[in-house]
């Protein structure tokens, strides 16, 4: 066992780290003097890709892509990715100076802030207030939908090519053609964002399979944070049950949100990964995505047939596994809100010092 996490560790080590910010269960970032943040997301991957039988450790490009991939919903647009400082369209700089940015006007249109703040907070397992518990859910396994596919078509990359500008056409025509299931699917997926987010800024077939796959994994991993989702266990410290609610980061204290998905000292390993409250059962959830992928299990029940390796379809794991809702908690305590916990507090006014 020793061995097999020395030579997970040397397989992360490959991998690129660049961010300057945490969120959720947190993404690394190496900076010109430190190391920022802890990279929880990217070390239960690796780990759940190598123990799933997905990939083995010989395969860094492969593990390089779905790391990619499960840091692309803290930057959809690409800040971060290997390439983008040395062509001067992104680092850390610009990145962290966009997301600080976060209360202009603009953040609506912008795929960046609307992750955190808006309308793709569900990149996050998370919405608007506005939003009940089944309309993000819906967004959800909408999106879980397109990543599946992404990640298990052998030509999904040329393939969703074409449909993407079939589909672009379609939208902006006079007299659209009657489009069949699949594209009704398509064409409301292309909805949720701009071309090259959709896309996940992959430019072949292995960067686009990996990477979709490792952001729907930050979907599910998220969805155990305990910033995120009120589960079952959440008072207690696993929430690893049902779900109560989905939570509003845009309500929150960020510093109490990234207290609960960090591990207390500055260093993070093998060692020390599962005290972090949620990761247990999220790392759990992982590897058993990754070994549906790597037996390319069906999205739908129907589709089973000669799947012998798949007990269900992936849709019924995400949706009665990971995703299922608490019977017990009635619509309106599942309203989407932040924990009390989590609510910034009002300041503190000392009246011996005559003022605030």
């Amino acid at each position: 066992m020793k061995k097999n996490v020395m030579s997970i560790q040397i397989s992360l080590a490959m991998v690129t780290l660049t961010s300057s910010i945490s969120f959720g269960f947190g993404i690394a970032a190496k900076g010109v003097l430190k190391t920022y943040g802890q990279p929880v997301h990217e070390t239960m991957t690796a780990k759940a890709a190598i123990e799933s039988g997905l990939l083995t450790n010989a395969q860094a490009v492969e593990l390089k892509y779905l790391v990619e991939g499960v840091r692309f919903n803290d930057d959809p647009e690409g800040y971060l990715l290997e390439g983008a400082m040395e062509s001067g369209q992104g680092g850390v700089v610009p990145f962290v100076t966009e997301f600080m940015g976060r209360h202009k006007e603009s953040k609506e249109n912008d795929p960046t802030k609307a992750a955190h703040f808006g309308d793709f907070q569900f990149l996050h397992a998370m919405g608007r207030s506005t939003l009940s518990a089944d309309d993000i859910k819906d967004n959800i396994m909408l999106y879980a939908a397109h990543c599946w596919k992404m990640a298990t078509d052998a030509d999904s990359f040329a393939k969703f090519s074409k449909d993407y500008e079939f589909l672009l056409k379609q939208s902006q025509s006079a007299n659209p053609v009657q489009l069949n299931t699949e594209e009704r699917a398509l064409s409301k997926v292309i909805k949720l964002f701009p071309q090259q987010v959709l896309f996940f800024h992959a430019k072949n077939q292995a960067q686009f399979q990996f990477r979709s796959l490792g952001s729907l994994l930050h979907v599910i991993q998220d969805s155990y944070s305990k910033g995120h989702v009120v589960r079952i266990g959440w008072e207690t410290g696993d929430n690893a049950g049902k779900i109560k609610y989905f939570q509003d980061y845009s309500q929150q204290d960020s510093n109490e949100h990234s207290h609960l998905d960090r591990h207390q000292t500055e260093k993070l390993d093998y060692n020390n990964l599962f005290q972090i409250q949620g990761v247990s059962i999220a790392f759990e959830r992982s590897k058993q995505l990754l070994q549906m992928a790597a037996a390319n299990c069906a999205w739908n029940n129907g589709d089973l047939d000669g799947h012998v390796a798949c007990e269900k379809s992936v849709f019924r794991f995400l949706d009665r596994d990971v995703f299922a809702f608490d019977e017990n908690t009635d619509l309106k305590s599942r309203a989407t809100k932040s924990h009390l916990n989590l609510i910034p507090k009002p300041a503190v006014i000392d009246e011996s010092r005559g003022g605030p």
